[in-house]
C-alpha cells in the first residue's frame, strides 16, 4: 500500500514540475556585453549599447558578426532600458554585461543613482568592470563599432593588464558598493580615453568624493598611489629622472620594479581639531633599466636609493594634495581613524575635516637587485 502511495506521489510531483515558469531563452533576448552612459544636453540619461549579431555566410556553418550601436534616452536608468527595448529587435538583456562605461560629465554628478538599479535586480551582472571615460562614453562605443572591435573583450583584457601592472585594482560594480557606503573611505575608478588613432587606453584614475568624481591621477601617479594604498600586483614599474646633464635624454633616467612593499599608516589625534597622519611606504626595488651600468661602484646603490626616495616622496606629496583637493579619502584614512580613535571619529565631520588635516607621506626605496648584468 505504501509503495503504491509513493508511486502516485512521485507521479504527481513530476506533473507539477514538468514546466518552468521563468524561462529566459537565448533566442528571445539580445545580450548586451558593453553599455555606456552619458548625460544628454537636457540633463537626461543616455545609454549607448553595442549589439552583436551573427549572420550566415553563403549558407555555410561558419558565421561572421555585424556590430550596431543603439541609443536610448530617459529620465531614469529603467526608463533608458525601456526606450532601448523599443528599438532593439529582441528584448534588452544585460545579465551578461562585462563592461560599464560612464561618461566624465555623468561621473561628476552621482553615480550611485545610476548603478542602484544593478544592485536591485537579481539578474544584474554586478561583476561587470566599471570605468570612467574622458569625454563621452557613447563615442567610444561608436568608434568600436566603426573599427569592428569587440570592445567588451578588449576593455576587459586591458583592465586585467592594468591590474597586473598595479595601475588599478580589481574593481567591479559589486566591489565599489561597500566603499561608496563606507563613511571612512572613498574609491577610485580606472579612466579610459582614445588617442589620436582612436585606440582606447587606460591612462589614469578617477577620484571620487562619496558618489561623485572630483579629481584625476595620471600615468605613474596611479601606480604610486596604489603602492601608497598597500596594493602591489605582479609588477609595479616606476621610471625616475636621476640626472640632468647626460648627452642624451634617455640616459637621465632609471627604471625600477617594486619587488616588495610595506605600508604603514600612523594617525595622531589628540582631539578632533589636531589630526595628523604619516604614511610610510617601504619599497624593495630591482633595477630594470640603468644606462650607466655603474651600480658596482662604492656608494652607488646608496646614492641612488637616497635620490629615488626623495623624488618619490615629493611625488607622493603631490598625490596627497590631489586627494585632499578632490576630498577623496582613497587611502582609507578615515577607516583607520574609526578603528584606532573611535571617540575622535564620533566628534568629527570627516568630509569637512579631511581636506585640512596634515598628511605626511614618506617613501623609502631600497634596491636589492641590480639586474642580471651586475
Amino acid at each position: 500500500m505504501l509503495q503504491k502511495i509513493l508511486k502516485l506521489s512521485l507521479a504527481g510531483s513530476i506533473l507539477l514540475l514538468s514546466g518552468c515558469w521563468d524561462q529566459n531563452l537565448l533566442k528571445d533576448v539580445r545580450l548586451i556585453r558593453v553599455a555606456a552612459y552619458d548625460l544628454d544636453k537636457g540633463g537626461r540619461l543616455k545609454n549607448s549599447v553595442l549589439v552583436r549579431r551573427a549572420k550566415g555566410t553563403g549558407g555555410s556553418n561558419s558565421t561572421e558578426e555585424e556590430l550596431q550601436v543603439y541609443q536610448g534616452v530617459g529620465s531614469t536608468p529603467r526608463g533608458v532600458t525601456d526606450d532601448l527595448d523599443r528599438k532593439i529587435d529582441k528584448r534588452y538583456e544585460s545579465s551578461k554585461l562585462r563592461v560599464l562605461l560612464i561618461g566624465e560629465e555623468l561621473a561628476k554628478t552621482d553615480i550611485y543613482q545610476l548603478i542602484d538599479t544593478f544592485y536591485r535586480d537579481p539578474k544584474s551582472a554586478i561583476n561587470a568592470k566599471i570605468l570612467v571615460v574622458e569625454g563621452e562614453a557613447g563615442t567610444l562605443i561608436k568608434t568600436a563599432a566603426e573599427q569592428e572591435i569587440k570592445i567588451s573583450d578588449y576593455i576587459a583584457d586591458m583592465i586585467e593588464s592594468a591590474q597586473r601592472a598595479t595601475f588599478t585594482r580589481d574593481i567591479n560594480i559589486q566591489s565599489i558598493c561597500s566603499e561608496m557606503l563606507d563613511p571612512g573611505q572613498d574609491f577610485t575608478l580606472p579612466m579610459i580615453k582614445t588617442d589620436e588613432d582612436m585606440a582606447p587606453s587606460i591612462h589614469g584614475l578617477a577620484l571620487f568624493n562619496t558618489y561623485s568624481m572630483s579629481g584625476k591621477l595620471y600615468g605613474e601617479e596611479a601606480i604610486l598611489y596604489q603602492l601608497m594604498d598597500n596594493v602591489l600586483a605582479k609588477q609595479a614599474r616606476l621610471t625616475e629622472k636621476v640626472f640632468d646633464n647626460q648627452p642624451y635624454e634617455y640616459q637621465n633616467y632609471v627604471s625600477i620594479d617594486a619587488a616588495g612593499l610595506k605600508r604603514k599608516i600612523k594617525i595622531t589625534a589628540p582631539d578632533e581639531n589636531s589630526i595628523s597622519v604619516r604614511i610610510m611606504v617601504d619599497i624593495n626595488a630591482k633595477v630594470i633599466e640603468y644606462p650607466h651600468n655603474q651600480l658596482e661602484e662604492p656608494g652607488a646603490i646608496q646614492k641612488l636609493n637616497k635620490k629615488l626616495s626623495k623624488q618619490l616622496t615629493a611625488e607622493a606629496e603631490k598625490i596627497v594634495t590631489k586627494l585632499q583637493e578632490a576630498n577623496c579619502d582613497g587611502l582609507a584614512i578615515g577607516r583607520n581613524l574609526i578603528a584606532h580613535h573611535p571617540e575622535i571619529w564620533k566628534k568629527t565631520k570627516w568630509k569637512e575635516v579631511y581636506p585640512k588635516i596634515k598628511i605626511t607621506p614618506i617613501v623609502n626605496v631600497s634596491i636589492s637587485q641590480k639586474g642580471i648584468v651586475n
